[in-house]
This record gives structure tokens, C-alpha cells and sequence, in this order.
């Protein structure tokens, strides 16, 4: 289930993840992610995340949403959190797309495709 808001923490996904590969070991030859939408987590100059996690059907940011924009895209929670939440923009270093996140957590390799860029 989704909380309310549309946040969730990053780092609790993550035990999950382990915990589905966990107890396999080298069995596991690799692990598929896949996306969710947009939204994102939001990571500090140690690729840690500074809050939770903002899901694609967060709809806080709709007053900044443009024409062809929906509240949940990055660009749009961006700009919400630039004039909302001025304190976690100081310290924002990067946003990674939640499969990313995973991936960063799991190989220690900040990537994303470049299909993902634009939004």
C-alpha cells in the first residue's frame, strides 16, 4: 500500500529486495528492475536518500504542474520542493528514478537510460 502523500522510504525497498535474494547467495545470477512512473529519490552528495521517496501518484505538486504535466513527474515535484521545501533542495545532489535506486543500492552504480532523462 502507498502512504499517504505518496512517499515511501527507499531504503526500506531496498530490505526487501535483499531479503527476496537473500539466503540464495550465488544462486542468483541477476536481478531485473524494471520502473514505476516517475517520481524519485532524493539523494545527497553520499548517494543517501535525504527523505523518503516521492512515488509518480503524488499529487502535492499539481499547482506546479505546466500544461501536459502531471504532479508526480520530477520536473514538476522539483519545482514544488524548490519553493516548498527549500531546506532539502540545499542539500540535493542527485535524483534517481526508484529502478535506479535499486540498481545504486545494489551495485553501487549511479545510472539511469537515457528514455528516462527526459522527464
Amino acid at each position: 500500500s502507498v502512504p499517504v502523500g505518496g512517499r515511501v522510504a527507499g531504503n526500506g525497498r531496498i530490505a526487501g529486495v535483499r531479503a527476496a535474494v537473500g539466503g540464495r547467495g550465488s544462486n542468483v545470477v541477476a536481478v531485473g528492475v524494471t520502473g514505476c512512473g516517475n517520481g524519485g529519490i532524493l539523494l545527497d552528495t553520499k548517494l543517501r536518500p535525504i527523505r523518503c521517496g516521492i512515488l509518480a501518484s503524488d499529487t502535492r505538486a499539481a499547482e506546479f504542474a505546466r500544461k501536459g504535466e502531471y504532479p508526480g513527474q520530477t520536473s514538476v515535484l522539483l519545482r514544488w520542493l524548490r519553493a516548498r521545501k527549500p531546506q532539502v533542495m540545499r542539500r540535493l545532489h542527485r535524483v534517481a528514478f526508484w529502478k535506479d535506486y535499486v540498481r545504486l543500492r545494489l551495485t553501487d552504480e549511479f545510472t539511469t537510460e537515457p528514455t528516462d532523462v527526459g522527464a
